[in-house]
C-alpha cells in the first residue's frame, strides 16, 4: 500500500538555502511527489517529526498545511479500503493535488519590469533623462544575471549597486546619478506592489571641482570657428550650445523651444525639471541664431545630449579653446585632480556656465539672474566663477589707496 511522508528535498535547494517541503508518496514499485508549498532551510526541519521547528517563521502555518494533506491522504486511503480496491501512488498523487496550495508564481524578472517601467514613464521623461535610465539598464545588465528576479533586490540592493559602480571606474557623481535612478524604479515597485520597501541608499561624498566656463572671446571663438568641412550635426551642436550660453538655460529647455514659445523677441519657457514659468530675453546673437532657421519647423536643432557633447569637444579644440583647466573627480574615497585643455570638459552645460559668469562679471546681480535662471540661491552659486583677471581688476580697485605693497598685476 502506498505510503504518504513529508520530506525535505534537499536536492533542489535555492540560492539562499531553501529548499521545499514535498508529501512523498511510495510504495513498492513506484515513488511520487506532491509540493505543500512550503520553503525553509535545513536548520529549521525536524527530520525525525517530520515537521517544521517551532522556532521557524510561520511554523504552525506550514505544519497545518502538511498535517491537512497527510490528513487527506489518510482519508483517501481508507475510502479506498472500504470500496475493496487498492491504493496506488498515483491515486493518493491525484486526490494530494487537489488540496495542495496553489504554487506560488515566480517572482517577476527584474528586467522584464525594468521594461514596463520604462514605456510607463517613455512620455514623461525627457530625452536626457532617458538617457540615463538606458545607462543604468546597460551597467545592470553587466551587473545582475538575465533572471535575476524582484525577490533579488534586498535591503542592500542600492548600496551593493553603488560598490559596483564604483568598481568600475565610475565618478561618485555619475554613481549618484545612476543610483538616483535605481531609486525611482525601486519606488516604481512598491507603488506596483511587486516590492515591499525601497532600499535604503546614502549619496556618496563628490568632490567640488573649478567652474569651467568660457571667456568672452572663446565664445566669439567657438561662434566664428569653420566647421563647413564636418557634417551638420556638428553645426547644431555648436547652436546649441550658444543658444545655452546667450540665454543660460538648460539644453533640456533650448531642445523643447517651438516658434509659438517666442513673442516680441522674449522667449516664453516652461523649465521641464521644475515647472517654472520663465520669460527669457533673446538677445541679439540668440536671435540671428533663431531667424537663421525660420524655414525650419523648429526654432533650434535636435541633436542628442550625447552627440552634442561629443561635437563640442572637437569644435572646442578646432576654436582653439586650449587654456588648462583643473578638474576634480572623486571615486569611492579617492579624489583625482586633472590639469586638462578647456576644449576636452566642453559640454552644453559649460555655455549655461558661460552665461551666468558672464553676466554677473557684466554687473548683473545674484538676484537678478535668480529669476532668470535658477529657483534658489545656492545652485546659481554652483555655476557661478568670475575670470582671474576680473577678480584681479576687482581687487585693484578695493586696494588702490592702501599702502604697504606694490599693488597687485
Amino acid at each position: 500500500m502506498a505510503k504518504a511522508t513529508p520530506v525535505l528535498a534537499k536536492w533542489k535547494k535555492n540560492k539562499r538555502g531553501h529548499s521545499p517541503v514535498f508529501i512523498r508518496i511510495a510504495d513498492r514499485e513506484k515513488t511520487r511527489y506532491v509540493s505543500t508549498g512550503v520553503r525553509i532551510t535545513e536548520r529549521q526541519w525536524n527530520e525525525k517529526k517530520g515537521e517544521v521547528r517551532a522556532s521557524a517563521k510561520n511554523a504552525d502555518l506550514h505544519n497545518a498545511t502538511i498535517r491537512t494533506m497527510l490528513a487527506t491522504a489518510d482519508q483517501h486511503k481508507v475510502r479506498m479500503k472500504l470500496e475493496g480496491a487498492a491504493v496506488t501512488t498515483d491515486d493518493l498523487k491525484r486526490a494530494l493535488s487537489h488540496k495542495a496550495p496553489p504554487r506560488p508564481q515566480d517572482p517577476p524578472l527584474i528586467f522584464d519590469e525594468y521594461r514596463q517601467f520604462m514605456k510607463s514613464k517613455r512620455a514623461r521623461f525627457r530625452a536626457s533623462t532617458l538617457e540615463v535610465y538606458k545607462a543604468l539598464e546597460s551597467h545592470l545588465q553587466d551587473w545582475l544575471t538575465p533572471r535575476a528576479r524582484v525577490s533579488d533586490i534586498t535591503p542592500g540592493f542600492l548600496t551593493d549597486l553603488q560598490d559596483h559602480l564604483i568598481g568600475e571606474g565610475l565618478a561618485n557623481v555619475t554613481t549618484n546619478k545612476l543610483t538616483s535612478r535605481a531609486k525611482g524604479f525601486c519606488r516604481w515597485l512598491v507603488e506596483h506592489d511587486l516590492l515591499t520597501k525601497v532600499p535604503p541608499v546614502k549619496p556618496l561624498k563628490t568632490a567640488r571641482g573649478h567652474v569651467v566656463r568660457l571667456t568672452l572671446e572663446e565664445l566669439e571663438a567657438v561662434r566664428d570657428v569653420d566647421l563647413s568641412d564636418l557634417p551638420a550635426g556638428y553645426r547644431a551642436a555648436r547652436d546649441l550650445f550658444l543658444m545655452a550660453a546667450y540665454t543660460g538655460q538648460r539644453i533640456s529647455d533650448i531642445s523643447r523651444m517651438e516658434w509659438k514659445d517666442i513673442r516680441s523677441g522674449v522667449w516664453y519657457v516652461v523649465e521641464g525639471k521644475t515647472g517654472v514659468v520663465r520669460q527669457v530675453p533673446l538677445p541679439e546673437p540668440a536671435r540671428e541664431i533663431v531667424e537663421g532657421r525660420g524655414e525650419e519647423d523648429r526654432p533650434v536643432p535636435r541633436l542628442s545630449d550625447q552627440r552634442c557633447n561629443n561635437y563640442l569637444k572637437v569644435i572646442g579644440e578646432r576654436a582653439g579653446l586650449t587654456a588648462l583647466v583643473t578638474v576634480r573627480y572623486q571615486r569611492g574615497g579617492d579624489i583625482e585632480t586633472k590639469v586638462v585643455p578647456k576644449h576636452e570638459v566642453l559640454t552644453t552645460h559649460v555655455g549655461r556656465k558661460s552665461f551666468i559668469s558672464l553676466m554677473l562679471e557684466a554687473g548683473l546681480s545674484t538676484k537678478d539672474l535668480l529669476g532668470l535662471t535658477h529657483s534658489d540661491l545656492r545652485s546659481l552659486r554652483s555655476y557661478a566663477a568670475a575670470s582671474e583677471q576680473h577678480v584681479r581688476d576687482k581687487m585693484r580697485i578695493v586696494f588702490s589707496g592702501t599702502k604697504g605693497g606694490t599693488g597687485i598685476g
